[in-house]
């Protein structure tokens, strides 16, 4: 089967991701109030950004490449995009790593408590056995086993 090409330009070795914007607004969440080198980017920007690094991969090299109307182009906060974009998904980053060892950490204490359980449910199951063989016993042995 034939490779399909790919919807982005390429620049050399470079993947192009390419953004028209009619203002540099629409590229950040309205509701931020933050300097535009410290804003959110718009979710559908930051979707379609990452959708389009997903579809080059992560090996080769890209760039993201935005076009403006002229006016805008030269303003202040155009020159700020590159820093913005920078920061946003550093964050990101540092958001998700912390998240990971949260979930790491969560997940190492919930494993602690299973087989804590799993000890208690054994021990006690070796204890019901010693009672005595009637059938009972047997049947809350292997009830004690089966919660474990």
């Amino acid at each position: 089967m034939p490779e399909r090409p790919s919807p982005y330009r390429r620049e050399g070795e470079h993947g192009l991701i390419e953004i028209k914007l009619s203002t540099i607004q629409q590229l950040y969440a309205t509701l931020d109030p933050a300097p535009f080198f410290e804003k959110d980017l718009d979710a559908d920007a930051e979707e379609y950004i990452l959708g389009a690094v997903q579809d080059l991969g992560l090996r080769p090299p890209f760039k993201i490449v935005f076009y403006l109307p002229p006016e805008q182009a030269d303003s202040a906060e155009a020159g700020d995009i590159e820093r913005s974009i920078h920061n946003y998904f550093a964050y990101r980053l540092w958001a998700g790593e912390h998240e990971l060892r949260a979930l790491m950490r969560n997940g190492w204490i919930w494993l602690a408590v299973g087989l804590l359980f799993l000890a208690v449910c054994i021990t006690a199951r070796q204890f019901v056995l010693t009672f005595e063989p009637e059938p009972v016993a047997h049947v809350v042995a292997e009830g004690l086993l089966l919660t474990g």
